[in-house]
């Protein structure tokens, strides 16, 4: 307890020089401090900003499985159905949607693990689960919109 109360209370000098820590403290004091740290990882920078704009139509299509419109259309469908949070509770900025929506159709297109995915699009592996899960539901919500569903009758095609 009182190593918790130190970590508190003083700064990182003071801690190594007061006599509150005993030399079987480091283990504790860096079992503490990994709880509060963040890893920072080594991941695709400006993928989403940088390299998919690049792509030609073609190599757009082959990698989404859909056409940059479609893709801007179903990011501006998404967007009303509130599926998508535009802020961020933890403090950290928030994922831009667009960001989102193309994680989300790279895993889809590509089949591509989680882990890929957030270092593709340079996002933690906790965020991307809740991009599949987020961007999932709202493409289920949508799906009547963009998917013709059989109506049950049968068409004849007459040839002339």
């Amino acid at each position: 307890m009182p190593l918790l109360l130190a970590l508190e209370l003083l700064d990182d000098s003071e801690v190594k020089s007061s006599d509150v820590l005993s030399e079987d403290d480091d283990i504790t004091l860096f079992s503490v401090a990994s709880c509060y740290m963040r890893r920072n990882l080594n991941r695709v920078c400006d993928f989403v900003e940088g390299t998919i704009p690049l792509y030609f139509p073609d190599e757009f299509k082959n990698h989404f499985r859909m056409t940059r419109r479609t893709c801007e259309l179903f990011t501006r469908a998404v967007m009303p159905t509130g599926m998508i949070p535009l802020e961020n509770g933890s403090g950290r900025a928030a994922i831009p949607p667009s960001k989102q929506v193309l994680a989300f159709l790279w895993s889809m297109a590509n089949q591509e693990p989680a882990r890929a995915v957030a270092d593709r699009f340079d996002i933690t592996m906790s965020s991307v689960d809740r991009v599949l899960k987020r961007e999932s539901q709202a493409a289920i919500h949508l799906s009547g919109q963009f998917i013709p569903w059989p109506s049950g009758e049968l068409v004849t095609v007459q040839n002339k």
